[in-house]
């Protein structure tokens, strides 16, 4: 089998489906590796080259930081902390 048609058994479905046993066992494996359905909240997950998300992701974790320690002056300031608990 050439070269053209053994990338096209692995780019093409219907190519593939159309060989016999005898020249799929003779093809190699696939480089790209086997191919695998993913859902689409699998999909939405996925932030591996996005920049922008890398970056508001950890302005939130900044702000949600900010915000915890503002709430833990203010507690602290006006009410009397006892322990882990507090009472206003």
């Amino acid at each position: 089998m050439s070269n053209k048609n053994i990338i096209r058994a692995w780019k093409d479905k219907d190519y593939f489906d159309s060989l016999s046993a005898e020249e799929r066992s003779r093809l190699p494996e696939n480089p790209a590796g086997v191919i695998i359905e993913m859902s689409d909240e699998d999909m939405e997950s996925i932030t591996g080259g996005d920049k922008k998300r890398q970056r508001q992701g950890r302005r939130l974790r900044r702000l949600r930081k900010a915000v915890n320690t503002f709430k833990c002056q203010i507690v602290s300031y006006y009410c009397k902390i006892e322990g882990n608990s507090y009472a206003c």
